[in-house]
């Protein structure tokens, strides 16, 4: 059987072609359709289910948070919602997961959601609307243990630690690790650990991610490999020891 994550990977490249070729036109607002789609395949890989079967099952009832006069303006318009909503069930049949019916989407006008921002909640029919669920919940369906001593040294000044499956970084608050930077998109880059190794992902940011000097979409990280987010270094390191010790970083040679 093909692994779940090259299904989520096929997922997210149909999805937005799907979406920008359709209903980006709605969402004005987001970054990018990288954006806009990223933000469908975390909600879907978070509640994401194995039936009787063996069928990947994924929700079909969405939430969608905006601000709300951003909320009125798409809600009057309900070509935008169906036109998400046939790119999510196309792209997923085509990707080999399996929705119980056709997506259904809501638009939930929300205070707390910033313009020009969005949250999306994605819930089962027996479970109850997710008004309160967070979107900070590990993607890995197998609860992967995280490698030891695994960080990012950014901009040559500051020690990031990776205790997480999965780190979004970029300029918004609301990143695991914000580097405030004008050159760094809203949502830039990824990391998620798959398979015990954590490999980072452009999110169709504007100033690109570099390894090595390398333009990358997505790229299995080594230690000692030099990212670049728009010009900003981060250095990715991990400890190897099977005891836990830390062992000495050597800095990349230019």
């Amino acid at each position: 059987m093909r692994s779940i994550e090259k299904t989520f990977t096929q997922l997210e490249s149909h999805l937005q072609a799907l979406i920008e070729g359709g209903s980006a036109r709605f969402f004005p607002s987001m970054q990018s359709t990288g954006d806009l789609t990223n933000r469908f395949v975390i909600a879907l890989h978070q509640h994401l289910r194995s039936d009787t079967d063996g069928n990947w099952v994924v929700p079909s009832n969405f939430e969608l948070h905006l601000y709300p006069s951003e909320a009125e303006k798409i809600s009057s318009d309900p070509s935008a919602l169906d036109g998400v909503s046939d790119a999510l069930h196309q792209a997923g049949e085509e990707a080999g997961l399996t929705f119980y019916h056709s997506p259904q989407i809501l638009i939930v006008p929300d205070e707390n959601v910033l313009q020009g921002d969005m949250r999306i909640f994605a819930y089962h029919d027996t479970e109850d609307l997710p008004h309160t669920m967070a979107m900070e919940a590990p993607l890995d369906q197998d609860q992967e243990e995280i490698p030891i001593n695994a960080f990012l040294i950014v901009d040559g000044t500051q020690l990031f630690t990776l205790e997480q499956t999965v780190i979004n970084i970029g300029r918004r608050a609301d990143n695991h690790l914000v580097i405030d930077d004008s050159r760094i998109s809203r949502l830039h880059a990824q990391i998620r650990l798959i398979h015990g190794q954590f490999v980072i992902f452009d999110l169709g940011s504007t100033g690109g991610t570099y390894v090595n000097n390398q333009p990358v979409n997505e790229h299995a990280l080594r230690p000692g490999d030099v990212i670049s987010l728009a010009g900003i270094p981060l250095v990715f390191g991990q400890d190897t020891n099977l005891h836990g010790e830390t062992q000495k970083f050597a800095w990349p040679s230019d």
